[in-house]
């Protein structure tokens, strides 16, 4: 699935930033898991946003020591959540 969306990413223009790719579906694919697997819970889609926003955050924390701090890579993260909160709202 990876090589499927660097394909399409290619085709946009957007592939060389890979790093940033990654967040997004990273970012999304928390969202969509969550949602779908935790959907009998209340407010699910607030709640997996909140865990989006938590492991974005945490996982720069965690690479500041070998990479660094990158605000970037939170928001592209955020973003595939967003992206999962869109795709969701309308498969309901």
């Amino acid at each position: 699935m990876i090589e499927l969306a660097y394909k399409i990413l290619a085709k946009i223009g957007i592939a060389k930033h890979q790093d940033k790719v990654l967040h997004f579906l990273g970012g999304l694919i928390i969202y969509l898991g969550l949602v779908y697997f935790l959907s009998f819970i209340s407010f699910i889609g607030i709640w997996a946003f909140v865990v989006v926003v938590v492991v974005a955050v945490g996982k720069e924390v965690y690479d500041r020591k070998t990479t660094g701090f990158d605000y970037y890579d939170i928001a592209a993260t955020l973003l595939g959540g967003w992206f999962g909160m869109v795709i969701w709202s309308f498969i309901q």
